[in-house]
Order: structure tokens, then C-alpha cells, then sequence
């Protein structure tokens, strides 16, 4: 189905997400908090299913054809403090990439009773 103002194939990418600009962050996928002894109240957030924009450039410049799209969880943790005593704001992006499932995953068990379990 086409919608009357959409022209074009649909988009690859949704909107941008900026590490260092929490305009572009969006409703997070999940949201915790604890305390802890060492850190204070930690805040933590999560967005699942967020990609980079691949390019063309060292490990993707010998690939031929459309650049594949490899989503992963962002996740963001804010701290009180730190144990070492360092002041300010600390940022590290982490970003988990999704491969899908194992190899083993789907791989059938050996059975443990019956015909071929010894």
C-alpha cells in the first residue's frame, strides 16, 4: 500500500541518533535504575534496534552492492560519581551489535532416551 504523499522506495535509515544530542535520542526501548555503593544512583537507558550509517571507506571498501544494515542496542548508563573521584561528565558510547542467533541456536539436541541416545 502507497500512501498519496509518498513517493519512492521507503527509507533504509530512520531518524539520526546523536550520541552528544539528547534531542535526537527518542523514547528509549527500556528504562532502569538501581543504586549502588561505588556509583550512586545509576539511570539506565536503552534503544534496541538502531543502526550505523555504513559507508564505503576501510573494512566496507571492497564490498560490492548496497552496504547491509547491522542493528544493535545502544545503551546508556549515567552515574552519580565515580569511584576513582573524577568530576564531570564521562561519555562512552557502547554499542552492541546484533548478530542474530548462535550457530547452535536451532541445532537439534541429542536425544537421551529412545533409539541413538547411547
Amino acid at each position: 500500500m502507497v500512501l498519496p504523499a509518498t513517493l519512492g522506495r521507503p527509507r533504509r535509515h530512520g531518524d539520526e541518533f546523536a550520541f552528544g544530542d539528547s534531542a535526537t535520542w527518542g523514547q528509549s526501548d527500556v528504562v532502569t535504575d538501581t543504586t549502588t555503593r561505588l556509583y550512586g544512583p545509576a539511570l539506565i537507558r536503552a534503544w534496541d534496534r538502531l543502526h550505523p550509517r555504513l559507508t564505503h571507506r576501510i573494512a566496507w571498501a571492497g564490498h560490492d552492492g548496497a552496504l547491509p544494515i547491522i542493528e544493535g542496542t545502544v545503551i546508556r548508563l549515567q552515574v552519580e560519581r565515580l569511584p576513582s573521584g573524577a568530576t564531570g561528565e564521562t561519555r562512552v558510547a557502547l554499542a552492541l551489535p546484533n548478530p542474530g542467533p548462535s550457530r547452535n541456536f536451532a541445532r537439534p539436541r541429542r536425544p537421551t532416551a529412545g533409539p541413538g541416545c547411547c
